[in-house]
């Protein structure tokens, strides 16, 4: 029944969200000198730079594949969270890249899909112990954990919208180009719609249905944008010193799965809605009207509480 299939999409959103943990875990494994030699471009080549760059990459395979691990099978999820949040924050200063737009974009969303699941899974394992008491809706700083989660979440759908729309302005300010053209008018009409679908899944109105076509159109654009494995990609090139950067299929495999992270962030919120926000349940609503009593929300044995509307077998 629908109970499956919750349950099911549910983990694959957690094994979408935990990828681009997996694979730059797996990357420095599998890449040791090169990726030693690639932030040595920016640290320096001295005795105790590669010794400081070694502790790094040991500590980000040590952080990002256990974590990684333990969100896939649902266990000491908050922690794993935090830990892999705190490595997203790290990440764009050990590689150099804070004035990488798209990366931070990305890191962002998925930062936001480990906050919404984190504020789930705490909500989804109180109610299992029965800490909540008899309201399906996480109370307090769950409550915000998990808007601030969403509202990170549809950051990178927002940017990957306005991009092209901003580089339409920026090239008819310096070309005087025809702006109001059909491509920039679809791209505005994308923005418009888009932007009205990310309010919805941040306010928690309908948020599950809101989600379903930005994740469509994210899964679109990421095998589009960033098809790391076209034969004309070379991995990686020399510098003029002589170090090894990374080159454009390392790159765009990097945020392919950032991206691929992300739509699992927004799977989960297809799965889970806004976790128990008022609006999607409407449980609250009724129980503060004093029209019906809410009843219990079924908590799976892994301590999931499934969506109200999820039919029971």
């Amino acid at each position: 029944g629908s109970r499956l299939v919750l349950g099911l999409l549910d983990v694959l959103g957690r094994m979408l969200l935990a990828s681009t943990f997996v694979e730059d875990g797996v990357r420095v494994l599998t890449q040791w000198g090169t990726q030693v030699r690639v932030l040595a471009i920016g640290f320096g080549t001295s005795a105790s730079a590669v010794s400081a760059i070694r502790a790094v990459l040991v500590l980000s395979v040590a952080v990002q594949l256990p974590c990684a691990l333990a969100l896939v099978l649902g266990r000491t999820v908050g922690p794993a969270c935090v830990l892999l949040l705190l490595w997203l924050a790290a990440q764009p200063v050990v590689y150099s890249q804070l004035d990488n737009a798209a990366l931070l974009t990305s890191s962002v969303a998925v930062a936001g899909g480990l906050i919404f699941l984190a504020a789930h899974h705490a909500h989804s394992a109180g109610l299992g112990g029965g800490r909540v008491g008899k309201g399906a809706a996480p109370a307090g700083a769950g409550r915000v954990l998990s808007i601030c989660g969403r509202l990170l979440l549809v950051s990178l759908f927002i940017y990957q919208s306005f991009e092209p729309l901003h580089d339409a302005i920026v090239n008819h300010h310096h070309h005087s180009g025809h702006l109001l053209s059909i491509s920039s008018l679809v791209d505005g009409l994308v923005l418009l719609l888009g932007g009205a679908l990310c309010i919805r899944v941040v306010l928690g109105y309908q948020s599950r249905l809101s989600a379903m076509p930005l994740l469509v159109t994210l899964v679109i654009t990421n095998v589009y944008n960033y098809n790391f494995w076209h034969p004309h990609l070379s991995t990686y090139t020399l510098h003029a010193s002589g170090a090894v950067q990374m080159h454009e299929a390392d790159a765009q495999r990097f945020m392919f799965f950032q991206t691929l992270s992300a739509i699992g962030g927004l799977v989960l919120v297809v799965v889970h809605g806004s976790g128990g926000a008022p609006v999607d349940g409407r449980q609250e609503i009724f129980r503060s009207a004093g029209h019906v009593a809410p009843m219990n929300p079924s908590v799976s044995p892994r301590g999931n509480v499934l969506p109200p509307d999820a039919k029971m077998d």
